[in-house]
Formats: structure tokens, sequence, C-alpha cells
């Protein structure tokens, strides 16, 4: 794969005569790319799934999860904006005032239900550390919701006449309070409740009836007038009439700040985001101090902007506030959550993808709940970083319904496009168990609707549509010879007689049969209940009780379960959840120790794997030593070492010799060392690429195609002649056929005609007099709409033996492997070099719950 200036081609076994008539070199237009091996799969949400959020700002909560049938989607949220008061405590400040009711140096400064006095001359405040006033005698006879979230703002109701009466304003309500007596006058009140007698602010316009960002006196002439603040528009209000005042009627009820007379000079900047506190200073000259999100800064109506803006931590006027207040530090809550419902997942992993343009080091707890009251935390996401989180299997070990991103307290905003829920990968179990028995309550069989084991085999066919009535206690026994269970799927069905939307089951395992171990509870809503677990514990008998149901019984339709289908790694033979992880997680997640001589082995089973790159990673104040080496095996008894290297730093790469794929590798050393991080890689083709290999139709004895099918009796008016003549042997086998087909895998369009393909029914491509062909890649095309909600997985072969040889046995050697879930889909696969016979193997289809898959499908390009 390296560019080279001179190429030869050597000619062996030449005979006099011969004549070359014309040599065809083919290039990629590009270059090739390693891309990284994961073997977690993207969890799709379904359709009766549910997103929610407490984020402020957020366009479509759903499409920051993928769905099952969605394509790519677009949606932003913003974590805990500056802009929104919404994920801070309240905040407040009220200035003392003196005997000639104007405002003082000192002001009472609000976070949440904590106060401090604060000395604007001294710059600092009056008292060592944050009162709480639920304890203090000024406030702790406040009424709910003040005493239990603070309030929005706090203005004097008559500052000349009486400087100890306040009106409080938290959410809608509003409270006149006696600050020297500690005791309400009157009661609660809502903001613009006109039937409530004696009430106040009755005729308050919106959107300030709803709640305000915060609220200030004037003093000087107008000592009756406040100002109120609600999304960068200000409302003039007359305390003494109870109406707006003059100075607003001329502009409106509710005018924005940059039309306000006294505000129109302040920066843009400050019109889109949420006021938190403006207080009238001592002096006049002063104007007003303007606190909004971590900025403050002094306003004179005459002069516009006197100090600031400055942080409020980064000034020496404020800097200590945020230490002793909390100020402008988040407190509640915000996260994204969804909901599962009957199909309850066991994640491992998780990543973030963050806008670019936005401050994005934010860390987030992943959490799960089975109720929504308690929250387990499983891992902490930071997104600033490689925005992927993995946790080790013990942590999570069964499915959950509720799954939940909570953002950790911190000082700056955050900007998510993109959600990504990881999980382990499963493969429905399409064999039947080996042995299945149903075991009745206390030992009493059922005499009203008999069940013999053999009817039991029904309930895993995915094809049957037939129930069997099963009552509260009975259990469900099977053996399953597959390794690796780790998820159960239960359909019910609900009649008149028994009206059984909703059950529970019990999943219990046992080793041999005898000792039982409960695993897993299954809640079936909506005739659909689902679990998972970790499936490394080996396991060979389960058994399904139902524990909760109507009285009349639960009519069960169908048990699909589901193995583990990806790598399993081991050190010394045992079982290493960590050095699995290691392929999935960040470095520094997880520390692997190996002794001297050990290895880190993969087992990857029928996904084989050629690898041309891996990168191993230390701890960071650690050193690879030693020499390591490289290894990969067909059958775990004979390895080939491919890599030796000798590396010094934190991190090695060691470059691989392209090979066949193979199901083992290993990772071995000769010193002690930890690992922290190990990345496979593959050499891949890039989108586009490729140069196109479509056979010439006058070369009609070049290539052969076939199709080979697991039925005796095939339609043969489905496959044309238009390039080649059928003059080749077929293949005979016990159950297969092949029949020469229209060149649907050659052609350069699709064909209008389709090709039937059943699970275990393959496509070949025979190239024929001896030719080899090097493939790199392969469009698939389904006829249109056919597999809606379905997923076709095929594995592509090749084979050094001539198609033609019937009498041969074909060695096939598996070099990829492809997932179709649309009508078009494409598959790129390292170069391995040139053989004479390809195929392809159509080895599932597996469709969303409650779809049935085809029968066959239909290959149409």
């Amino acid at each position: 794969h390296v560019p080279c200036k001179n190429w030869r081609i050597i000619i062996e076994n030449a005979e006099i005569g011969d004549i070359i008539h014309r040599v065809h070199w083919f290039s990629v237009s590009g270059s090739t790319r390693c891309s990284k091996y994961t073997f977690l799969e993207t969890f799709a949400l379904h359709s009766d799934a549910e997103v929610t959020t407490a984020a402020p700002l957020v366009l479509n909560p759903r499409a920051l999860c993928p769905s099952t049938h969605t394509s790519a989607q677009t949606a932003v949220v913003s974590w805990a904006s500056p802009d929104h008061s919404g994920w801070y405590p309240k905040h407040c400040a009220l200035p003392l005032l003196n005997e000639a009711g104007f405002p003082s140096d000192v002001m009472l400064l609000f976070v949440g239900t904590r106060f401090i006095a604060w000395s604007h001359s001294q710059l600092q405040p009056l008292q060592l550390a944050a009162s709480s006033m639920k304890l203090h005698d000024r406030f702790k006879n406040l009424p709910p919701p003040f005493s239990d979230i603070g309030f929005d703002a706090a203005v004097y109701a008559c500052p000349k006449t009486d400087p100890f009466l306040l009106y409080l304003f938290c959410e809608n309500n509003y409270l006149l309070w006696n600050i020297e007596k500690g005791v309400c006058v009157g009661q609660v009140g809502v903001l613009g409740d006109c039937d409530h007698p004696g009430g106040k602010f009755k005729n308050i316009p919106p959107p300030f009836s709803s709640g305000l960002d915060t609220a200030t006196n004037l003093f000087g002439n107008e000592v009756d007038e406040i100002v109120i603040f609600k999304n960068g528009h200000t409302l003039h209000w007359n305390l003494k009439l109870d109406t707006a005042s003059g100075v607003v009627q001329k502009l409106g009820p509710s005018t924005s700040i940059f039309e306000d007379g006294i505000f129109s000079s302040l920066p843009s900047h400050f019109a889109t985001r949420s006021v938190f506190v403006v207080i009238k200073l001592p002096r006049p000259s002063d104007g007003f101090l303007i606190m909004i999100g971590s900025e403050w800064l002094h306003f004179s109506p005459a002069a516009g902007i006197t100090k600031g803006p400055f942080l409020v931590n980064a000034h020496k006027e404020f800097i200590e506030l945020p230490a002793v207040l909390g100020w402008h530090i988040i407190e509640k809550s915000s996260w994204i959550l969804i909901d599962l419902k009957s199909r309850p997942q066991m994640f491992v992993g998780c990543r973030a993808t963050g806008s670019s343009d936005n401050v994005t080091n934010s860390t987030f707890k992943v959490q799960w709940s089975d109720d929504t009251q308690v929250w387990h935390t499983t891992a902490k996401l930071r997104v600033g970083e490689s925005g992927v989180v993995t946790w080790i299997l013990s942590a999570v070990r069964t499915s959950h319904r509720f799954w939940r991103l909570l953002l950790c307290p911190f000082n700056a905003s955050t900007t998510l496009t993109r959600i990504q829920w990881l999980k382990l990968p499963m493969f429905p179990i399409h064999t039947l168990p080996q042995t299945i028995s149903l075991s009745h309550q206390a030992d009493e069989p059922n005499l009203s609707h008999p069940i013999n084991d053999s009817d039991l085999e029904v309930l895993f066919s995915p094809s049957n549509n037939s129930t069997i009535l099963i009552k509260q206690g009975d259990s469900i026994c099977f053996d399953s010879d597959v390794p690796l269970v780790g998820q159960i799927t239960i359909k019910t069905t609900s009649t008149p007689d028994h009206p059984c939307e909703e059950s529970t089951w019990l999943v219990s395992a046992s080793r041999d049969g005898a000792s039982w171990r409960p695993i897993i509870q299954i809640q079936c809503i909506g005739c659909y209940g689902q679990a998972c677990w970790s499936p490394f514990d080996a396991f060979k008998s389960w058994r399904l009780t139902l524990m909760k149901c109507h009285a009349s019984g639960c009519l069960l339709q169908s048990v699909v379960n589901e193995s583990y289908n990806g790598p399993v790694a081991t050190i010394a033979g045992e079982l290493s959840q960590q050095s699995l992880l290691l392929l999935a997680g960040n470095k520094d997640n997880y520390v692997v120790e190996l002794d001297s001589g050990a290895s880190i082995q993969y087992d990857f089973g029928c996904n084989l794997q050629a690898f041309s790159k891996v990168v191993i990673v230390t701890t960071h104040n650690r050193v690879l030593k030693g020499t390591w080496l490289i290894e990969s095996s067909q059958d775990a008894c004979t390895w080939t070492t491919l890599s030796e290297a000798s590396p010094s730093g934190v991190a090695a790469e060691i470059l691989l010799p392209v090979r066949l794929p193979s199901p083992f590798w290993r990772i071995r050393t000769t010193s002690r060392t930890n690992i922290t991080h190990i990345s496979w890689y593959s050499l891949h083709a890039s989108t586009g690429i490729h140069t196109d290999f479509n056979p010439e139709p006058t070369s009609s004895s070049a290539y052969q195609v076939c199709v080979m099918l697991p039925k005796e009796t095939v339609d043969r008016s489905l496959f044309p002649f238009s390039y080649f003549e059928p003059t080749f042997n077929p293949i005979k086998k016990s159950s297969e056929e092949v029949l020469a087909m229209s060149p649907i895998l050659a052609s350069g369009n699709p064909s209008t005609a389709a090709t039937e393909l059943s699970v275990g029914g393959c496509l070949l491509c025979a190239i024929s007099s001896g030719r080899s062909q090097a493939f790199s890649g392969l469009f698939l095309q389904t006829v249109r709409d056919t597999l809606s909600n379905c997923e076709c997985r095929f594995s592509i072969f090749v084979s050094e033996n001539p198609c033609c040889s019937s009498d041969d046995e074909l060695v096939w050697h598996p070099i990829a492997t492809h997932t179709h879930t649309s009508d078009l889909s494409r598959c790129d696969w390292v170069y391995y070099g040139s053989y004479p016979v390809w195929k392809i193997t159509l080895d599932a289809v597996v469709c969303s719950e409650g779809d049935t898959p085809p029968e066959t499908i239909q290959v149409q390009h």
C-alpha cells in the first residue's frame, strides 16, 4: 500500500507466440485510511421511548439521541446557560436605608436561602460567613415558597415613611414583609390576580405577571416608583397607585430596556440576558449597580457606564462574593433523561458531541434509575476531552429503564448537539434450546390447558403467531448450548378472556440445573418486555417465572434469546472486563496490570478482524519498556508473530502487515507494565476513492456470476442472460443449486429484475479462465421499501479454488461483514489480493420488535 515509482509485471511459463494485447493499470484515486475498531454499538431509540430535559434552550430534545428509523437529525441543547437564571439559585440584593430613606453603604445580598451583609465602600462582607434565612430572626418565619427557594427581588413599599416594610417577589408570588419584626403583613399574593381582596399588582401585564427577574426602587423624587425587569424588558410601576407610571405609559406599559429612558445606553448584549440584580447606589451620581450573570457594572442614566463591566470573580470589588455566598454558581440540576419504557437497556458507555465554537470542558454524571426517585451514578463524562466514557460491566450488571446525563455544577456554559448511548452487541439466537420444559406452581399442572414440552418449541420460533397460556407461578426452563446469553425479549397477547397487557417475569440462571440465581425481572408493558444483563457468566440453564399477571393467566407468544456478539478479552485464560473496555474507553479509565511474559488475548469469534496498526498507551507517569509482540491465530493454538517492537515512551504505535482476517489476536510483553488504552486499526479505503470495476459486455467468457440458493425449486425466469453464457458446470450440493443469473453484482446499473435470497443463501462471483480479481468494496441494493424496519447481515468470503470444480470442496476465507440497513448500502474492506471466487452470504435478517422478518430478500444490484 506504499506508492512506488517503478512497477513491473513478471510473466512466468510464457510460450512462444503469446501476444499481450493490452495492459490495464487501476489505481485508487485517493489515500487509504485507518479506521479505529470499536465493538460497542450505538443504541437507537425506539418509537415509544421518551426524551425529556431540564435544560432551558432545547430544540427537539429527542433529536439529541439517534432513533431507529430516523437519519441524521440536528438538535442543540444549551446546558445551564449563564443567560438563563433558571439554573442558578435565586439572586437578590437589598440596599439598607439611612435615616433619610435613601440607600446606605450596606446592602444585603441573597443567594437562595442564604444572605450576607456587604459594605460597598469597604468592598468586603461585614460577616465571616453567610447566614441562613431559615435560622435568622428576620426571615425564619417566611412562608413557602419564599422560605424554600428565596426570592427574585425585594423593594421597599414606603422607603421614606417605613424603611422596614418590603415587597418580596418569588416566581409569580409576592409578599409584604416587615424585616424588623420578621413577620408577614397580610397573605401571599399572586401577580395579576384580580380576585385577591385588597391585593396589589392586579393589573400588571404579561410577561411580568408570570414572574420577574428583579426589581429596584428609584428613590429620589419618585419615592413610590419601582422598575421591574423581565426578559430584557422593563416596567415602571407606581406602588401607591398600583398601576404603571406615567413615564412608561408614553412608551407603552412594557418596553424594551433600550427604549427605557433610564437604561437606554446599556450594552447591547445585556438585552438578551436575565438580570440578576439592579440596585440604586448610595450617591445619586453613582446611579445603579447592575449584575447580570457573571458580570457587573456601574450605570448612570446621565453618563452611561461609569465602571465595568467586570467579572464578579475577577475584580477586587466583588472577588470574595462567589466564595462567601456562592454568587453565580450553578446549584440546580440540569439533565437530559431517556425513558426506555418496555425496552430497558444495560448501557456500558456514552458519547456526547459538543459545539466546536463553545466552551465544552464540562462534566456530566451518567446515572440510571428504575423509578426516577433514586439515582445511581455510574461514571462521569467530560465533553471537553474525547467526549466518550465507558464503565466496567460490574458497575452496571443489568438493564434499567431510566438513564440520564446530569450536569455537574460549574461556571461555564455547555452546548451539546448529539448524545449516543453505547451498548454491548447482541445477536438473536435462531437455534432452538436443547431442552424446554414447563413447571407449574406447586407441581400442579393446568388440567384445562394441558401443555406438552414439545409445544413449547413454538415460543422460540421467530415467526410464531400461536400462544400458550401461562399461569402465575409457572416457570419455563430451557437449556442453551449458545454461550454468553445476555438478553431476553418476551411478547404476550391480550384477549378479552385473558386481558393481560402488563405482567412481571423473573429471569433465573443456573450452571447445574439445580441451584438457581435470580438475574433480573422483566416488566411487560403493552404486551412487550425486555431485559439485559452482563453476558459473561457461564450459565447453561435458564428459567422464566411468571411472577405477576391477570388472574386468568397470561398468553405467552414468543421468547427471543440474544447472545453477546463481540470480542472476549482474557489474561492468562481469565476473563478481563477491563481489558475488553480498553478497546472503547478513554485513557486512564481503566488500568490493566501485565506481568512479564503475560499477554492480553482477544477472541473476536465469527467477526474476524484484519488489523494494520495497534496503539498501546500506559499510565502518564510511566513508559513502555521491554519487547512487545503482536500475534494472530486461526485456532488460538498456533500463533503467528506479525510485529515486534521495543517502545520507550508513554505510547507505542506498532504497524502490522496486512493478512487475511483472524479470529484471535493477542499482545505479549516481556516487561511488567500497566496499560490504560489499546486501539486497533484496520486499513480501509475512504468513501468514493475506488476505481469502479465493471466487466466489458464483449467479455462474455471472462466472468461468471451465479446465485446459490438453499432451495431446490427456483423460478429461472428471474435470471435473464445479457452478458454471460451459462457454459460452466454448476456446483451441486445436497440441498443447494447454483444457477447462472443476470450480472446484478457486476453491471453498472441496477437490474429491473430481482433475485430472491433467503437466510443461508449466497451470491457468487466467479472469474473464469484462471483469472483473479482484487475487490475492495461493494454496493448492495435491494428492492425499494421491502426491508423497512429490518436490517440484513452479510458476510463476504474469498476462495482460491475455481468455481467450476464441482468435485472439489471449496475452502472459503471470511474477509468482511456488512450490515445492510437501507435500500442501498456500501461495504469496504482491506485489500487482501486477487482471488478467482468471491461470495456474499446472507447470515440473518433482524427486524424491530413487533415486526416479523421476511423469509427472503430481493437483491436488485
